[in-house]
């Protein structure tokens, strides 16, 4: 891999740090979301409890509890794949830097000395 080469792959491996990283955010903002709904939920819970375990109402509520927890789990999982991702690039942009470090070495070194 040439100079060019090389520096245009950090190039694209650096945007794509940012996007899983960006990713990662987004991710968290959702979880923070679903945190916010799980405890106005918890909130309704203690309230409908007076009404009685089978209520409509606490039923939809534990309903809603399930869903939410559900899909916190799933982004779990996507923020795991994000990491295993971003691990992989960031392994990858150590590699890519090794060779133009060597190229640029290479490239200005005169007559055998550097």
């Amino acid at each position: 891999m040439g100079l060019i080469t090389g520096t245009l792959r950090l190039q694209q491996l650096n945007d794509a740090k940012h996007d899983m990283e960006f990713k990662m955010q987004e991710i968290t903002q959702k979880k923070l979301r679903i945190s916010g709904n799980l405890c106005e939920v918890a909130e309704h819970v203690t309230d409908a409890s007076i009404q009685g375990k089978d209520s409509p109402e606490m039923k939809k509520l534990e309903e809603r509890k399930i869903q939410l927890e559900a899909i916190e789990k799933k982004l779990d999982a996507q923020m795991a794949q994000y990491n295993n991702k971003l691990s992989a690039i960031q392994t990858e942009m150590e590699s890519a830097k090794k060779i133009v470090e060597s190229n640029i070495q290479s490239s200005f070194t005169y007559g055998g000395r550097n």
